[in-house]
């Protein structure tokens, strides 16, 4: 899946919906670049809001990877 993702066969809502999963973007203590936890069956994953674009989007493939299919 996130490979198709990086391969632009897919967009991030694809793989947001398949995984049952939300972004928020919150202040993060320095050094926390993101987290994910599950809440009554959805799948959060909070990214610091103070890092860069790109860093932003390395760390949302970062937690989506610990999704196993």
């Amino acid at each position: 899946m996130l490979k198709d993702l990086l391969d632009g066969y897919i967009v991030q809502k694809d793989v947001l919906s398949y995984y049952n999963a939300n972004i928020s973007y919150k202040l993060l203590p320095m050094g926390i670049n993101g987290f994910v936890f599950n809440y009554k069956g959805i799948n959060n994953i909070i990214i610091n809001n103070t890092i860069s674009y790109y860093k932003q989007r390395k760390t949302l493939l970062h937690e989506l990877a610990h999704y196993r299919t």
